[in-house]
């Protein structure tokens, strides 16, 4: 009797363990998956970085870069970074509080910011101008205590446009945008208008003043969804945008888990003419987008641990590999290439 009781114990804590801990649920086919930066996407990733036919990926401590897709690699070693940006002549990278640059003819790094009061919160490179904005929480979505202008090694206050800078991250007066990059969601000004994503629904409004903007409801999710700034890429003055939807629960990193994943979404959205068209939608979390390029009419799906290319319209799949077993893998792109990693240790390159 006593050994039935202590087994009916055993059996009832297993269960009550169970709820408590989602993850016993999970299956060998079940991938959680952080999708990084996309071709073209409006915030760069943490793990791979392009200017024109130059381009850079990292790998379990050590830089790789590239001045053209048939050249050498020139490496460097350096610390796991946060996100990556690339120019012409440099490439910058941020972690925690600090920013740093490699010199691309020299392959020498060096420390260009630290404040021990704030963290870095993103960078945005464009032609003429590489901006970065800082902030005094490391977790949150609240609007950045500074932004700066970067030159080479230097970095200076950057001009910004009284309309925009208490509203915004990102304020380029040279590209006349301003640009807010917030926890689950964006806003990006593109072709004189400002589109907002949100945990409900995308919208296109005419950019006006003291936040008197004129919106208009593009696209309604749901309840909950998570669109991230490196899941935004901008072609032909479009935005193709990826929307993670899920019941609630998110996890970490603006994706949502697997277990807490309804499915995935890539639409198109026409800032222009405030339309969009649904490009590809997932039957259920067994498939996951994990990285697309609009340029290349490309994408990328994870079905149950297989690892997929297809068109935009998902047909055409070609099997690539196969990640069954695998806790959580993360996805970056850069050079027409698709870069796999286990944290930041790289799996496989794909094309």
């Amino acid at each position: 009797m006593k050994k039935i009781f202590l087994f009916f114990v055993m059996v009832c804590m297993t269960v009550l363990c169970s709820a408590c801990m989602p993850e016993f649920l999970r299956t060998p086919k079940d991938v959680n998956v952080i999708v990084g930066g996309v071709d073209g996407g409006i915030l760069n990733g943490a793990r791979a970085c392009e200017w024109g036919e130059q381009y850079a990926y990292y790998d379990d401590g050590m830089l790789y870069y590239y001045e053209d897709k048939a050249s050498e690699a020139k490496t460097i070693q350096c610390g796991s970074p946060t996100q990556m940006a690339m120019t012409e002549d440099y490439i910058y990278y941020c972690h925690g509080k600090s920013l740093a640059s490699i010199d691309l003819k020299t392959m020498e790094q060096h420390n260009v910011y630290y404040n021990e009061d704030e963290y870095i919160r993103g960078i945005n490179v464009y032609s003429d101008e590489v901006l970065v904005a800082v902030r005094e929480d490391e977790i949150g979505s609240g609007l950045p205590s500074n932004i700066y202008a970067v030159s080479g090694l230097e970095i200076k206050d950057a001009e910004a446009s009284e309309d925009y800078a208490e509203f915004y991250d990102f304020v380029s007066v040279k590209n006349h945008c301003a640009n807010w990059y917030g926890d689950r969601g964006a806003s990006i000004f593109l072709n004189g208008k400002m589109c907002t994503s949100s945990m409900y629904h995308f919208k296109v409004r005419e950019l006006g003043k003291n936040g008197k903007d004129v919106e208009g409801k593009v696209y309604e999710y749901g309840d909950h969804a998570v669109v991230s700034p490196e899941h935004i890429a901008e072609y032909k003055g479009k935005l193709y945008v990826l929307i993670q939807e899920g019941n609630g629960s998110y996890g970490s990193n603006n994706n949502i888990q697997y277990l807490y994943k309804n499915c995935d979404h890539l639409i198109c959205v026409d800032p222009k003419a405030e339309t969009y068209e649904s490009i590809y939608q997932t039957p259920g979390p067994q498939e996951q987008i994990v990285n697309f390029s609009a340029e290349n009419n490309e994408m990328y799906l994870l079905v149950e641990g297989i690892l997929y290319k297809a068109d935009l319209k998902g047909e055409q799949r070609v099997e690539l590999a196969n990640y069954v077993g695998s806790d959580t893998l993360t996805f970056e792109y850069a050079n027409d290439t698709l870069f796999v990693y286990d944290g930041y240790k790289l799996l496989g390159q794909y094309k």
